[in-house]
């Protein structure tokens, strides 16, 4: 399974309001999280580049990935930090992992990133 977080006030097949870039965490078969390094690794070894991290920009978590002030407070307190983050805090997700197409991607990129996620890695 995936998460696919997007911007409020996107649009899907509004090329004003969505972009070429899918943010996304894989979740194992039970619902709990891969960490993103170990989705970017496991694509590197399949010849599938994505990027990821943690998301540090003033604001990016509880804005995309819906945390709480309580939720932030708890996981500054459980040790996460930009220069040294936590991928996973509980059942809550840090970072997001990034695949991005642009004008040389083919429908056979798209299916093989649908392959890759589905595998479950």
């Amino acid at each position: 399974m995936i998460r696919v977080f997007n911007e409020s006030s996107a649009v899907y097949g509004d090329s004003k309001t969505q972009g070429a870039k899918v943010a996304l965490n894989v979740l194992k078969s039970d619902g709990s999280l891969i960490g993103y390094s170990d989705v970017e690794k496991a694509a590197d070894k399949q010849g599938i580049y994505v990027r990821s991290g943690s998301l540090c920009k003033p604001g990016g978590v509880p804005t995309y990935l819906y945390w709480t002030p309580a939720e932030m407070r708890a996981a500054f307190a459980a040790g996460h930090r930009c220069s040294n983050p936590t991928e996973v805090i509980g059942e809550m997700a840090t970072g997001v992992v990034r695949a991005s197409l642009g004008g040389m991607s083919t429908a056979s990129y798209v299916r093989g990133l649908i392959v890759f996620y589905a595998s479950k890695l």
